[in-house]
């Protein structure tokens, strides 16, 4: 079975790459995931025994169920040390962009990002990657970007060496991105690859323990109460949606990660094909963005959308989207509230994230879903 990516003058290029810098960034996506932390650690680990000088640095805190994971201890969070990151990403002879297809995905790090003259290697599983990059090592059929990362390894003849640590960073970025694979998960490397990362002794059960068995009781009693008193279900048009304030977090002392795969429990409700979530969130000190009411969120027929421009069909099916986006009235497309196509990226099969553009209540209109109020940050969408 191929577990190789790359043809022999990319293999080279990567070989070059890191032959060539001494000091290196590897960097993930705003509010980073159980895949971006673990393909960024074990990327990270690699690099680091060949001598290389490593920062990781993460735009905002990763959720706490990540933080056993080794390596976590030494992540540098560009909100909290900008400066520390901004030295980082100067210094640079590298910067290893994981888990993002968009620069805007990073957030505020997006400029720094930008501003760095040190060459980029791109390594992301989300379609219709942005990233100028000197090695762009971009696959939206794979699991996951940590699946990437040992395909890399595999290739590049590092496994041999590969540590339990790196293995188990793998393993749950892979774990994670696939709800402990129950989806985007079919093609049998996926299980080839489990199969080596076990040979490194990786404890698939202590890893799904410390991840998915690792909640506070407030966050325990938060996830029930949003699905019983938050939760709304519209049947008629097989949807479902839920929002939580910034004052139901505050009560329930939220912590990042509390309310981590919440957003897939209403696909268990039969004929569900829908599910919306909004979630309040800080933007800076002291404030929340606000945007305008009144945005679109259009569910086409035929499941299918238009993001700017027409994404590429995915195993057959158009991938969801943002039809129209303006005020309530009809008018011309507003430039903040939905905030743009660049910022919908892809989570797992069907499933999107919007930035910077929230809600408090949906109303159902045909088959339109409007945003009439606006206070939140996160705003997820899952169309099956």
């Amino acid at each position: 079975m191929e577990i190789n990516l790359l043809d022999d003058s990319q293999l080279a290029l990567l070989r070059q790459l890191t032959a060539d810098a001494s000091s290196v960034v590897v960097t993930v996506h705003k509010s980073p995931d159980g895949d971006a932390i673990g393909s960024m650690l074990a990327w990270a680990q690699y690099l680091q025994a060949l001598g290389k000088e490593v920062t990781c640095v993460i735009p905002d805190a990763a959720p706490d169920f990540l933080m056993w994971l080794p390596g976590s201890q030494t992540l540098l969070r560009y909100d909290k040390h900008p400066d520390r990151a901004k030295e980082a990403f100067d210094k640079a002879d590298l910067v290893c962009c994981l888990d993002f297809n968009d620069l805007s995905r990073t957030g505020d790090m997006a400029d720094v990002i930008a501003q760095s003259k040190a060459p980029r290697l791109l390594i992301d599983h989300h379609v219709g990657p942005t990233v100028e990059a000197a090695l762009s090592v971009s696959h939206p059929a794979m699991s996951s970007t940590s699946e990437l990362v040992f395909r890399l390894l595999w290739q590049l003849g590092a496994y041999d060496e590969m540590t339990l640590q790196m293995a188990q960073c793998i393993y749950c970025g892979m774990m994670t991105d696939t709800g402990a694979f129950t989806y985007n998960s079919n093609a049998p490397a996926v299980y080839l690859i489990i199969s080596h990362l076990l040979e490194k002794g990786v404890d698939k059960d202590r890893v799904y323990n410390r991840v998915y068995h690792n909640y506070s009781p407030q966050a325990i009693k938060f996830r029930s109460y949003v699905i019983f008193k938050k939760l709304r279900v519209l049947p008629a048009s097989h949807a479902a949606y839920y929002t939580v304030t910034r004052d139901e977090m505050r009560r329930f002392q939220f912590v990042r990660g509390d309310l981590e795969g919440v957003v897939n429990i209403p696909q268990k409700i039969k004929t569900q094909t829908l599910h919306l979530a909004a979630r309040g969130h800080r933007e800076g000190p002291g404030h929340t963005r606000q945007p305008p009411f009144g945005q679109w969120v259009s569910l086409p027929q035929d499941g299918g959308g238009v993001l700017q421009r027409r994404r590429p069909r995915r195993r057959g099916r158009r991938t969801p989207g943002v039809l129209h986006r303006g005020s309530r009235a009809g008018g011309p497309p507003s430039h903040h509230g939905l905030q743009g196509a660049a910022a919908m990226t892809p989570r797992g099969p069907g499933s999107w994230s919007v930035g910077q553009s929230l809600m408090s209540k949906v109303a159902k209109n045909g088959r339109r879903l409007m945003v009439e109020q606006t206070i939140c940050y996160n705003f997820a969408v899952r169309y099956y």
